[in-house]
């Protein structure tokens, strides 16, 4: 009614924490793989704020990750550089 958007995020039951947590963890799984073989990995698709979390890890590690692929199949991929 005002024109302004606005933005709700739902959190049911701690769900958000509990998927941040995951999230964390596989990309932690995922850099290990990275490190170890020197090949790139490639993560289950997953949505654009997922996405971010783990963006957002994978800099804090001192890799690098990129978004590939459309719509419902985009997912991340870490490498080493």
């Amino acid at each position: 009614a005002t024109g302004d958007r606005t933005r709700l995020v739902l959190d049911i039951s701690g769900h958000r924490d509990r998927r941040q947590s995951e999230l964390k963890q596989l990309a932690e799984d995922a850099l290990a793989k990275v490190q170890d073989r020197r090949e790139d990995v490639h993560l289950e698709p997953m949505s654009a704020y997922e996405r971010k979390i783990v963006h957002d890890f994978v800099a804090d590690s001192g890799l690098i990750s990129e978004s590939e692929g459309e719509g419902k199949r985009r997912h991340v991929v870490i490498s080493a550089s």
